[in-house]
């Protein structure tokens, strides 16, 4: 299945106590999603209860879980929770329709 490819790049910038770590080193790597995460996105658009940014790391941070989980569906790490999943997409996309 041909996949969108994605770079994710954290940038420290400060840590809890306010001060500046902007300097430390980057977390950086690639990222593959069968879906377009600009798509995704704008279906999206803000969930009740979270601004602009929140709504976008959670869809992001859903993402990346989703494609793992379905990568490894067989992973006993996922075992117990795969189904809840399942669930809790069906009703999310029910709603952002």
């Amino acid at each position: 299945m041909k996949k969108n490819l994605y770079h994710i790049d954290i940038a420290p910038l400060k840590n809890k106590d306010g001060s500046d770590i902007s300097s430390e080193e980057h977390i950086a790597f690639d990222f593959e999603s069968h879906d377009d995460l600009k798509q995704i996105l704008s279906k999206v658009g803000i969930i009740e209860g979270l601004d602009k940014k929140q709504t976008h790391s959670f869809a992001i941070g859903l993402k990346m879980l989703g494609e793992i989980m379905l990568e490894h569906r067989k992973h006993p790490l996922f075992h117990e929770f795969s189904p809840h999943f399942g669930q809790f997409m069906k009703k999310l996309k029910q709603n952002i329709k």
